[in-house]
């Protein structure tokens, strides 16, 4: 028997709104309190190339070391939170 589609993931702002993005397999957890590569960041939260640069215009802080960038987790949560 063949499995159902997977639902979208919708993720709740405080203010009640819903913002669908890739299906749950395609999705990982972000955490406060971790500071993720930039490349892990835009698989887990389904933000690609266009849309990072946009979310960075946007308020979205980021973190350069060297050549390679990094996201923090609550600065995410927190800039999702206020869009």
């Amino acid at each position: 028997m063949p499995h159902p589609p997977r639902q979208a993931v919708t993720h709740g702002s405080p203010d009640g709104l819903l913002i669908v993005t890739k299906s749950l397999s395609d999705l990982g957890h972000i955490d406060a309190k971790v500071i993720y590569p930039l490349s892990d960041f835009m698989k887990r939260t389904g933000l690609g190339r266009h849309a990072m640069p946009e979310a960075r215009r946007n308020g979205l802080r980021d973190i350069h070391v060297g050549s390679r960038a990094f996201v923090r987790g609550g600065d995410f949560l927190e800039w999702l939170n206020c869009q």
